[in-house]
């Protein structure tokens, strides 16, 4: 049973995806039931955990976010009862009027952020609500370009257009702020974020495990403590074909850098207690967000 709306339970799911898109989805379903039946009342899947194949094939699977793919997604919520932030998906650019959680069509299929109009897809972090409806969608700002060592090269931007706005949703659980993966470096983002409201950052990534094995942890609770915010981060683990390896650790973080849980090798689920009266707290201890000059550094 869920804790309540001031003190519930956050899962953090860890996969192993990989180039089998139905065999990914069912595999998310049976960790979202498990979520649940462990009390989650807040499950945040991984990046791309439908899909970790060729990057060629990403378009083959890109669909509007009123497609099949969200919808299954939105009927799980209402089954389980859980706020599911869905990872990420392949969202097509503008398909639809359905395709933006406020009800707007996309203009942006011929004027796309950086210029191009080609059959790149948004990477799209979806927010969806207990009840089925789809409260956000976050596009992924930040692109990762980089030879990555013991793997071939990642080259984000050859696939997805860079989404251009942040997103913060409010949910019956307060308040998420949504980042992806390499967006996790950009201290910038979260920080507005927090700013604008966020008490919980929930973060799907497929981290390299090249990176992550130094940075990952040290990442999210430098976050979490400068910004005084819960972090859900759900990332990929393993190596998939044709990619690199993935760190895995999933962890929930509290507000004072504590690791609160830590999924285990392989695939798995972090479980631990999101406590927004701690928060408020610890953020009344330490005003340190209500003491920032934005007037001297920007």
């Amino acid at each position: 049973m869920h804790v309540g709306k001031r003190r519930y339970v956050a899962a953090a799911i860890q996969m192993e995806s990989g180039a089998d898109f139905a065999a990914n989805v069912a595999r998310a379903e049976e960790l979202l039931d498990a979520a649940a039946r462990r009390g989650a009342a807040l499950a945040v899947l991984p990046e791309t955990f439908a899909f970790m194949g060729r990057q060629a094939e990403f378009r083959r699977y890109a669909e509007p976010l009123d497609g099949p793919l969200v919808s299954r997604l939105r009927g799980i919520a209402r089954r389980t009862g859980m706020v599911i932030v869905a990872g990420t998906v392949f969202e097509e650019a503008g398909k639809s009027a359905g395709d933006r959680a406020d009800g707007r069509a996309d203009d942006r299929v011929d004027g796309l952020a950086d210029g191009r109009a080609d059959d790149r897809v948004y990477n799209t972090c979806p927010v969806i609500a207990a009840d089925g409806t789809l409260l956000a969608a976050y596009r992924k700002v930040h692109l990762y370009d980089n030879d990555v060592t013991g793997g071939p090269p990642a080259r984000e931007s050859a696939a997805f257009i860079p989404g251009d706005e942040l997103v913060v949703a409010r949910t019956d659980l307060g308040s998420l702020g949504l980042a992806i993966c390499y967006d996790l470096r950009f201290c910038e983002l979260t920080r507005r974020l927090a700013v604008d409201g966020a008490q919980v950052i929930a973060l799907p990534a497929a981290f390299t495990l090249y990176n992550g094995r130094d940075h990952w942890e040290t990442l999210l609770r430098a976050r979490a403590i400068e910004n005084l915010v819960y972090i859900v981060a759900a990332d990929q683990a393993g190596r998939p074909p044709e990619s690199y390896a993935c760190n895995g650790r999933s962890m929930i973080v509290d507000p004072w850098g504590i690791v609160l849980a830590t999924a285990r090798d392989g695939e798995g689920i972090a479980c631990a207690e999101i406590d927004l009266d701690r928060l408020a707290a610890l953020r009344q201890r330490l005003p340190c967000l209500e003491h920032r000059r934005p007037e001297v550094y920007g």
